[in-house]
């Protein structure tokens, strides 16, 4: 009995301390599958932790990456902001790479497409002149 309660302890511990090992990310902009009418002006990424964020790439449907002057951070954070040119209509990938605190190294991607070529901003300055008149 001793001995089962000795592995039913440890293996709660083991459980408990691995689940907080690894961060995850919380959301995006663009989120997750978003179909967006417009360019999005900025891609975002937010973290259950602070980290720090080794990679950030995003890539169209056929492979082409768009250059957004990621740089890998030195700070940890939870949130990471980049300015994005205006993109053309089509599908796009964006793949992270993350330190954690403890220094694991975690990845994943997300997914978005986007419809027009026009980029938000673009979308928000032409209906602020339509009201004007």
């Amino acid at each position: 009995m001793k001995t089962l309660l000795s592995t039913f302890l440890l293996t709660a511990l083991f459980l408990s301390t691995s689940s907080y090992a690894h961060t995850s990310l919380k959301t995006s902009m663009p989120k997750n599958n978003a179909m967006l009418m417009s360019s999005p002006p900025q891609l975002s990424v937010v973290f259950t932790e602070p980290v720090r964020l080794a990679k950030l790439t995003l890539n169209s449907q056929n492979g082409e990456p768009v250059d957004f002057n990621f740089s890998p951070s030195m700070e940890s954070s939870t949130f990471f902001n980049y300015d994005l040119p205006t993109l053309s209509p089509g599908n796009y990938t964006a793949q992270w790479m993350l330190l954690g605190e403890d220094g694991h190294k975690m990845d994943g991607s997300f997914d978005f497409m986007v419809h027009g070529s026009k980029s938000m901003q673009d979308d928000k300055k032409a209906h602020s002149q339509h009201k004007d008149h």
